[in-house]
């Protein structure tokens, strides 16, 4: 076996390269070529070899290849070079090209906002919410969104936009500098986007009328309106909400995002419309300067839409928070207090007191707020929520002017209808279920409006009469917050729902007494008929008085 392994023929001349070995290694190379097939020659005359471990196998294999083709394996200190054939070289550089010109003339002509899905979810939000499925109409415009007009609050919708801080690092970095000017420091990561009726953009960026901002939006797909604006607001699904880096590159190929990009206020009317090859050029500029920025969801900067209301010093909140909070941990109750907080000095306090130390009114909003907070803890695993779905806070603004906050959660308090409780029994994480689930079916939609009347009724019912409103003298949001104050107490010590319905009684002549339900549902027609009764908009004209209807009292002029 050794002698025919040692006249093994040599590889031929177009394999070898005489040139870079030289004859000191040939003789190497020979030498222990001729040792291990030695080796080989006594290991098998003693029939060892079908014991070799498989290491051992490995490393006569390796020798082996390496004696016969000495010139192909090299050790790893050799470097070696080789040439590609020239027409391979043509031919890469020609497909690399024309890739660039194709990637360079889509870029020119494809829109972004048109290669998302939220064309799809724009869609279903009209048709689910906005106008019926086979209504032709078109959604509303922003600017058309008198909501004013009709007795209903100006309509405020937030989204998202980072914008903040770019590389060079600016006056925004330095608190000491922006307190030293007194402005307030600016550490947020994204700042909130607000669409409204007058006005579009955000604190850093600036704001423009909202009929000149919908004139800026290009392509013949794009335009601003109600079902944008909604759209845009929750739009939870982009790269830059994932704090994995692998997902938002996973996410960003996929081209899973719902966010829009949209004309940066600051920078005025954009030139051309947000193409590809456009925002990859604009990279190399400040997030600031750039002609379009990135809009998501809101509830990357605050999911509540909280802080707006404070930092416009609303004298009445009313406060729903349907956040996904299935542990009741408050998370978006607690980082909307600490930026009112940082940014605007508010604080939140007990009802019957103006003197208690910030810190602690801050951390635990009020003592009727915590004991409220430590019930739901204790009664989450009896399959309770709490004893109430609401409670009242006072704020305090920066200048001592006060304000009354209602805050509501859904909520569960043991004592609600019987299907709602068949299907909790069902579905445990109800009312808090993932965002995740997007395909709500006919049980679920009902469940929640259900469980929604059923707070909204308790509340209500814990107020004074809605006629007690209208008086001979006109009235505010001074003489509104006023009422709910005084109710303050009703409904702090609300700790059981409403009654259930009573059942049928035998005596049919015998009036059955209405139900708790049913005098809400008496006080909301009042306040429906009230507001319908209402003349114009005061908060539109300047001044938040009304006058009551049928008493012939004149509007008072706006300041």
């Amino acid at each position: 076996m050794a002698q025919q392994l040692l006249t093994m023929p040599k590889p031929s001349a177009a394999d070898e390269s005489p040139s870079n070995a030289s004859q000191d290694r040939k003789q190497a190379a020979l030498k222990k070529r001729i040792a291990l097939l030695q080796t080989y020659e006594q290991e098998a005359a003693t029939q060892n070899i079908a014991r070799w471990s498989p290491e051992k196998v490995f490393e006569f294999n390796v020798l082996l290849l390496e004696d016969r083709y000495s010139n192909i394996f090299q050790p790893r200190s050799v470097v070696q070079r080789r040439t590609v054939i020239g027409h391979d070289q043509v031919a890469r550089f020609g497909w690399l090209a024309g890739a660039l010109l194709v990637f360079v003339f889509v870029g020119m002509w494809v829109d972004a906002n048109a290669t998302s899905m939220h064309r799809y979810y724009r869609t279903r939000l009209v048709k689910a919410f906005i106008v019926p499925h086979r209504n032709k109409v078109e959604s509303p415009a922003l600017s058309e969104m008198n909501t004013t007009d009709f007795g209903a609050p100006y309509h405020l919708l937030s989204a998202s936009t980072g914008l903040l801080l770019d590389s060079a690092g600016n006056e925004h970095v330095s608190a000491g500098q922006s307190f030293a000017a007194g402005q307030e420091p600016e550490f947020r990561s994204v700042d909130s986007f607000l669409f409204s009726q007058c006005y579009c953009g955000s604190q850093l960026t600036g704001y423009v009328p909202t009929e000149q901002y919908e004139g800026w939006i290009r392509g013949d797909n794009n335009r601003m309106d109600l079902a944008e604006a909604t759209a845009i607001s929750g739009a939870a699904v982009s790269p830059g909400q994932v704090s994995n880096r692998l997902v938002a590159v996973l996410m960003l190929a996929m081209n899973l995002r719902l966010g829009q990009w949209i004309p940066n206020p600051s920078r005025g009317a954009p030139r051309t419309r947000p193409n590809v090859l456009a925002l990859l050029l604009s990279l190399r500029r400040r997030a600031r300067d750039r002609q379009y920025c990135f809009v998501t969801d809101g509830g990357n900067s605050e999911n509540l839409g909280l802080v707006q209301l404070l930092r416009r010093r609303c004298r009445l909140i009313i406060q729903i928070d349907a956040g996904y909070d299935p542990s009741h941990e408050f998370a978006d109750l607690g980082r909307a207090i600490r930026t009112a907080r940082i940014h605007g000095g508010v604080r939140l306090v007990s009802l019957n007191s103006n003197t208690e130390d910030f810190s602690t009114a801050s951390l635990n909003l009020a003592h009727e707020s915590e004991a409220w907070l430590s019930e739901v803890k204790a009664a989450a695993n009896l399959g309770r929520c709490c004893n109430s779905h609401f409670f009242l806070a006072k704020i305090i603004y920066r200048d001592q002017t006060e304000g009354l906050l209602v805050y509501v959660k859904p909520s569960f308090t043991g004592t609600e209808s019987a299907d709602l409780q068949q299907y909790r029994r069902q579905h445990p994480e109800f009312p808090h279920q993932p965002t995740s689930d997007q395909f709500y079916d006919r049980d679920q939609v009902e469940s929640y409006r259900h469980l929604g009347y059923r707070i909204g009724a308790a509340l209500v019912s814990a107020l004074p009469p809605a006629r007690d409103l209208w008086t001979d003298k006109a009235i505010n949001t001074e003489t509104l917050c006023q009422w709910f104050t005084e109710s303050a107490n009703r409904l702090q010590n609300l700790r059981t729902p409403i009654t259930p319905e009573p059942s049928i009684t035998a005596d049919p002549t015998v009036p059955e007494p209405p139900t708790a339900a049913e005098k809400a549902s008496q006080v909301m027609t009042q306040l429906v008929a009230a507001s319908q009764s209402l003349q114009g908009n005061p908060w539109h004209q300047g001044t938040d008085d009304i006058t009551p209807p049928d008493t012939g009292t004149s509007r008072p002029k706006p300041k």
